[in-house]
């Protein structure tokens, strides 16, 4: 059975999406204050204060989604389902016919795992729109999140073919939805359809520019599902359709690299710099495969001329301060030190500013820091392959071997190709037959 991942289409509701029920247009500078005071009291943990500026806000905007409403989409925001599903219960008994609280809470019911719920839920907002309609564009949105809902139900099930009707649904009314398109390639290619997902991945690369090839993006599907022949054989027909793509290159190289075939990564990476030299990403690249080949020289030239063109660049600092850290140079590993730290500052979420730092801080000789800047990691990626390595070699020099192992099968188990996989199950066996002695 095939299990896709994440929906790139499920984004928690921000600021933003407080508007999704209203005319863009008719939103104005009042509207967008008073919506950003009540999130704000929202988040300072002031609930009453937050529906106190609604209510007021709704009073002179009978157009906008119920106070109780947009409390449920902050709650949701939030991760707080019991809240969001009190408050769309309350938005609900106050307006029965109201299509849009029918798709809060499926929205709800699916954010929890409750797919059949949330498709009834999805399904009678549909039925309210054709019923009593509440104007055209307002319509529209709301049938949209219904449909997009309904095709995220049936994914769960694993029933394509409804969720490949719902995309297309949703696809009449917003066709420029690229994350739609995507997901309904990925449903496609799920059905063992790939012609016709390939299509589609062509179409929303035609939509958004800077989008990999669509054989790239299928290859990258097709391994989230777990099969790496499929993916294997796109990533080849990518290297015969798009010599002179500069992102099909990187593609490449990345994959590549992944397989731990560092010379043909090398090669895509150059390739790459050829056809765009002023690209920051493919000397990033180049830079990253120079390391892993030992030319460390190369490697930290490249490194250094891009920090210096883009001194705040999150990858760019995380490849310095790695490298620098490997240094003989006290100085240098004291810089490394700081490029992490800093980096980990400026993105607190960053499981790969946090890894980065945990591999400088192991490298200093920091143990119980480099473990607090790891776990973390793994808090917000559980199972980073990078992580879990740099973790495990410290409870095993620590001596919790037995901890060390579990950290280690779980990430092996994760089946994603990684450059410290090998790395990782030879740690694995050292400690199995330490375990067996």
């Amino acid at each position: 059975a095939v299990t896709l991942g994440p929906d790139a289409m499920d984004v928690a509701p921000g600021a933003e999406e407080l508007l999704l029920d209203l005319d863009r247009a008719s939103a104005g500078q009042a509207l967008n204050q008073g919506l950003e005071r009540a999130r704000h009291a929202f988040r300072d943990g002031d609930v009453a204060g937050a529906r106190d500026a609604l209510t007021r806000l709704h009073a002179t905007r009978p157009d906008l989604p119920s106070p109780a409403l947009i409390l449920a989409r902050l709650h949701l925001e939030a991760g707080d389902l019991a809240g969001a599903h009190r408050q769309a219960l309350e938005a609900l008994a106050d307006a029965p016919h109201d299509a849009a609280a029918h798709v809060t809470l499926g929205e709800i019911a699916l954010r929890a795992g409750h797919a059949d719920e949330a498709s009834r839920h999805f399904e009678r907002a549909l039925t309210l729109i054709v019923d009593s309609p509440p104007g055209p564009s307002r319509a529209r949105r709301i049938a949209a999140r219904a449909h997009k809902g309904l095709a995220s139900a049936a994914v769960s099930g694993g029933h394509w073919q409804v969720a490949r009707e719902q995309l297309v649904a949703l696809l009449a009314l917003d066709p420029g939805n690229v994350s739609a398109r995507l997901r309904l390639a990925e449903v496609l290619l799920a059905a063992g359809d790939e012609a016709s997902a390939l299509e589609q991945a062509r179409i929303a690369r035609s939509e958004r520019r800077g989008l990999d090839p669509p054989e790239v993006l299928l290859a990258r599907m097709a391994a989230s599902h777990g099969d790496r022949d499929a993916a294997a054989r796109l990533m080849a027909d990518v290297e015969a359709r798009h010599p002179r793509d500069p992102l099909a290159q990187r593609a490449l190289a990345r994959w590549r690299l992944a397989e731990g075939d560092t010379p043909a990564a090398e090669r895509h990476a150059r390739r790459a710099v050829e056809l765009e030299p002023a690209s920051v990403d493919s000397r990033l690249l180049l830079a990253i495969v120079a390391g892993l080949r030992g030319e460390r020289a190369t490697s930290e030239a490249i490194l250094e001329a891009l920090h210096r063109e883009a001194p705040e660049h999150v990858l760019i600092n995380d490849q310095l301060a790695l490298l620098l850290a490997e240094h003989e140079d006290a100085g240098k590993r004291e810089r490394a030190l700081h490029l992490a730290q800093t980096n980990a500052e400026l993105f607190p979420d960053s499981a790969n500013a946090l890894t980065t730092l945990g591999r400088v801080e192991q490298r200093l000789g920091h143990d119980r820091a480099a473990e607090d800047a790891l776990r973390a990691a793994l808090r917000i990626e559980p199972g980073k392959p990078s992580a879990s390595f740099y973790l495990a070699e410290i409870l095993a020099r620590a001596g919790r071997a037995d901890e060390a192992r579990r950290l280690l099968h779980a990430s092996l188990q994760a089946g994603s190709a990684d450059r410290y996989r090998d790395d990782a199950r030879a740690l694995l066996e050292q400690l199995q037959e330490r375990a067996s002695d």
